[in-house]
């Protein structure tokens, strides 16, 4: 017996597929970004991987005022599934540190841009420990919409 869908449910799912799509197309963008070679163009390489990252900052700025709106996705579905409290709860802590390392890392790409530092390892670790956790944020987003509605929003992505 399938569950019963409250209204508006297609639009919920499909802004959180619109959502999920673009942070993995700027999470792709980032990954070419710090994957490119850097030896002898660091400076150039650096603000390659800032480009990305401000692309990146604003998709994820984008999401996070979208879910967290007093009428957004996080909200709805505290209203509608209050047994989902701690997920969301979850989700929101997510939020803040993501957008903590997405500042430190821009920071070190600007810095790194202007000739700087760090360096191409050190912003290449802190890029893949972002890229980490935007996946697993993802994922746990993606588990709470099949969890609420039934619907897994993963497929197509």
């Amino acid at each position: 017996m399938a569950a019963e869908q409250p209204d508006g449910i297609d639009s919920v799912v499909e802004d959180a597929r619109r959502r999920r799509k673009l942070l993995r197309h700027c999470m792709e963008e980032l990954e070419t970004a710090i994957a490119a070679p850097a030896p002898g163009r660091e400076t150039a390489w650096a603000q390659e991987v800032a480009s990305s990252l401000g692309t990146l900052t604003s998709a994820f700025e984008r999401h996070v005022a979208e879910t967290e709106s007093p009428d957004g996705f996080l909200q709805q579905l505290t209203t509608e599934a209050p047994r989902l409290d701690p997920a969301v709860s979850r989700l929101r802590r997510d939020h803040a540190r993501i957008k903590l390392l997405i500042q430190t890392l821009r920071t070190g790409a600007r810095e790194a841009a202007a000739g700087g530092h760090p360096s191409p390892a050190d912003l290449r670790t802190a890029a893949l420990e972002l890229l980490g956790q935007l996946a697993r944020h993802r994922q746990r987003g993606a588990d709470l919409i099949y969890e609420a509605y039934l619907v897994d929003i993963g497929t197509g992505d």
